[in-house]
């Protein structure tokens, strides 16, 4: 593994072991890395590794094997430094597995490394098999999904974990787990669940519930259609004081939305400490049927084609983040029926909610071409949200960034999102993948015959984006990678730069894309970040979605990154740093597990596996 000396200011820091075999510096007391993409503002980076840096040397820099798990590993490992546990200090790594498992690794020991395990949370509650992207499409359980969050003042740990009852009937679990044995705290676990003021047919019934908003009508959260996948998110360091804890819904897969019913909808629940009852509750796509017209025209509402969502879907996929400024949660809802006019559904559409118990949007964007996405399954928001803050024209701007499926990126004012506006006149700009301001770095399109569609979804966006000093990385599915400079000139934006050469043998890259963290040395801040990304091989070049069992093999790839220039328009680059080895011969081989990025800390990256655990890098 990496071996350097380590300096921080005038201390000189001592290189310690990780295990009988190998050895990696550390840098006195390491970051913590308590929530999903590193911060709550799903920035993506670790901007204090004083290890993995550009100057270090990555000749042995190599797999030194892995934390072993009951099952698949979705969520991103959690870092926890410093915790009194058995009478010693340890770095802690948390690990939440498919099969409703929960570890605690010493994080510094690949030997006799647990230090506690908490599995079936729920003693009467079974396995949930669902339908979930990844190496296989069918998974043996859907136990914890999302990548927890760590409340470390409060020495818990938030997880969602889904099971089946004896009955056959799916649940949701909110647990807090004492950071120091793995078991519930008092009140804990809390089954999620909740209601909001609907209109007739909203869960896909027949009865007659009469005109929204009559008196009386409700829609419940349906257990069984809903899945729990993007990351939670705790509030407890905004300005508003409020510790909340988040947790939002979608369901299983494209497949299963399909064949649903139409009886999904988007959830998203914030419960705060120690309640039993959500202090917020809200539904994408609440009011149903309603007599007003929705957008896409709702001809068949229970037609199975993605041309006609009327009052269901609007799935909450990927992880929402949280601003300091202005005490708001951003959320975005997927593919499904958008009402406005006070009908409430939101398909397709950025959300912000106060970070106060609200259960309605203060604020809201929904794209001019949302009926384009609806048809062709190109949801808004797949990447994710990044709040951050940039300078336009001089002056300070707090701003959130997401693309949808079809690679379109959307820059928008936290405090006045965009509304609905033909052109979406209201954004503040936008963005994608190539220079040219068109996709035109995506290598074919696919038919989507997996999913039943005819169209297709173009570079299919589903990775994160990370930002880091004025500029935004991302990995798009069968793209290149590319850095976005943020222009502060009269043309404000980003200016994207394809990064990377499509002949170089890294392409074609499997689904979802890359899943990108950047690392940064506080010792030398104008030295360059690294850029850090787990990707998907994929055998086939045209483009289409891959046989996931056939070429779902995971490789991880570390950049210096040269950063780039709006103006005058300088194009950043990539120095390759390390990559997992290509060749056939290389034992170091393990299955990608989607959504979730690299942990890198203290000179060590934590990859989450379908297959292998955690693998762990230095």
């Amino acid at each position: 593994g990496i071996l350097r000396s380590c300096f921080l200011g005038a201390a000189l820091l001592a290189c310690m072991a990780l295990n009988a075999s190998a050895t990696t510096c550390f840098t006195g007391t390491a970051p913590n890395v308590l929530t999903a993409q590193y911060d709550a503002q799903r920035t993506g980076v670790n901007a204090n590794e004083t290890c993995l840096t550009p100057s270090a040397s990555y000749t042995s820099f190599q797999n030194q094997g892995s934390y072993s798990t009951d099952g698949p590993v979705y969520a991103q490992p959690l870092y926890v430094n410093q915790i009194l546990i058995g009478g010693n200090y340890k770095n802690m790594l948390i690990v939440a597995t498919l099969n409703d498992s929960l570890y605690a690794y010493d994080a510094d020991s690949l030997v006799a490394s647990v230090l506690w395990t908490t599995r079936n949370f729920i003693s009467d509650c079974g396995a949930l098999s669902v339908i979930i992207p990844g190496p296989i499409a069918t998974l043996p359980k859907a136990g914890i999904l999302s990548t927890p969050v760590v409340d470390k003042a409060a020495g818990l740990i938030y997880a969602v974990s889904g099971c089946q009852d004896s009955s056959g009937r799916d649940r949701w679990y909110l647990h807090a787990l004492v950071l120091t044995t793995g078991l519930d705290a008092t009140g804990y676990p809390v089954r999620i669940s909740g209601s909001v003021s609907s209109s007739n047919n909203a869960d896909g019934s027949s009865g007659t519930c009469g005109a929204y908003p009559a008196t009386g009508c409700s829609l419940s959260f349906n257990e069984t259609y809903q899945l729990q996948r993007p990351a939670l998110l705790q509030t407890r360091n905004d300005v508003s004081g409020v510790n909340e804890v988040y947790a939002g819904f979608g369901i299983s897969s494209d497949l299963s939305e399909k064949n649903a019913n139409n009886k999904y909808h988007g959830w998203l629940f914030g419960y705060n400490a120690g309640q039993s009852s959500p202090q917020t509750t809200f539904a994408t796509t609440p009011t149903g049927l309603a007599s007003n017209s929705y957008t896409p025209a709702c001809s068949n509402p229970f037609a199975l084609d993605y041309s006609n969502w009327c009052g269901h879907g609007g799935g909450i996929w990927k992880p929402f983040a949280t601003d300091l400024s202005s005490a708001s949660v951003f959320i975005a809802a997927g593919n499904g029926g958008y009402q406005s006019g006070g009908y409430n559904n939101w398909g397709d559409s950025e959300m912000a909610f106060a970070v106060n118990g609200a259960s309605s949007p203060s604020d809201s964007f929904t794209t001019s071409n949302l009926t384009t996405l609806n048809a062709n399954d190109q949801d808004m928001g797949t990447s994710g949200q990044l709040v951050f803050q940039a300078t336009v024209a001089g002056s300070t701007k707090y701003l959130v960034a997401t693309m949808d499926k079809s690679g379109e990126g959307y820059v928008l004012f936290r405090t006045g999102l965009g509304g609905y506006l033909s052109g979406d006149t209201g954004v503040q700009s936008k963005f994608n993948g190539a220079s040219s301001g068109a996709n035109t770095a995506c290598v074919g399109t696919s038919s989507n015959s997996n999913y039943g569609l005819s169209t297709p979804h173009g570079c299919d966006s589903t990775h994160n984006i990370a930002f880091y000093n004025n500029t935004l990385f991302h990995w798009p599915f069968h793209e290149d990678h590319d850095m976005c400079a943020w222009n502060t000139g009269t043309g404000v934006g980003f200016v994207c730069y394809p990064a990377h050469s499509l002949s170089t043998g890294v392409f074609p890259v499997g689904w979802p894309g890359g899943m990108i963290a950047v690392t940064a040395d506080p010792t030398h801040p104008t030295a360059n970040p690294v850029m850090w990304a787990i990707i998907t091989g994929a055998s086939n070049s045209g483009g289409a979605i891959p046989t996931f069992a056939n070429n779902g093999r995971g490789y991880l790839y570390a950049y210096s990154a040269t950063l780039p220039v709006a103006s005058p328009a300088t194009a950043g680059s990539f120095g390759l740093l390390y990559n997992t080895p290509t060749s056939g011969t290389s034992t170091d081989k393990w299955l990608a597990s989607p959504f979730a990025v690299p942990t890198v800390v203290n000179g060590k990256v934590y990859v989450p596996t379908y297959d292998s655990g955690v693998v762990v890098y230095y």
